[in-house]
């Protein structure tokens, strides 16, 4: 559709299979490892990673620093305020849902609520467009949860879907 793509994998594999498979540039690493020289970006997405980060605000910078000034990011992370999501998890299992643990198959190293990611873009020097429910899940336990989500995002406002999307672009 017109647009230059390029991807970033930690997987030396996901990257090769991204390459040979659909023909996008990657890069293996972070984004800290890799040097885009004077090259500006219209949009960046990251789905579910900064959640994994060791520096969200290191990773956030960059993203800034190669965003054109009237680029986006668009991103997904796991919401801390998933309330429906910890009530089940405690009825069903008979504790509390465990936010780290290192036996985790993927790690998370800091967690968001739709407010404290906000507060972070914005002392980056983003501005924050839309702050949204995230709809994409794969599971039908997840869809039937994120109904009963949706349900009270329409009655109340308040995001407590397992996961949210902000769209956020570079201030002025």
């Amino acid at each position: 559709q017109g647009w230059e793509v390029y991807g970033m994998e930690f997987s030396q594999f996901a990257v090769n299979y991204v390459k040979e498979k659909l023909g996008i540039e990657m890069f293996e690493g972070d984004l800290s490892s890799v040097d885009f020289g004077n090259k500006k970006f219209d949009a960046v997405t990251m789905w579910h990673v900064l959640e994994h980060t060791k520096n969200p605000l290191e990773v956030l910078r960059k993203i800034k620093a190669i965003l054109n000034n009237d680029g986006v990011l668009i991103l997904a992370v796991p919401n801390l305020n998933n309330k429906i999501s910890q009530v089940i998890y405690r009825i069903l299992k008979g504790r509390r849902l465990h936010l780290f643990s290192p036996h985790d198959r993927e790690l998370h190293l800091i967690f968001f609520t739709p407010a404290s990611l906000h507060k972070i873009l914005e002392k980056v020097g983003f501005e924050v467009l839309e702050v949204a429910p995230d709809y994409g899940c794969i599971r039908w336990q997840e869809r039937l949860l994120n109904g009963m989500n949706k349900l009270f995002y329409l009655i109340s406002g308040e995001i407590i879907f397992d996961a949210f999307e902000v769209r956020a672009r570079p201030r002025g």
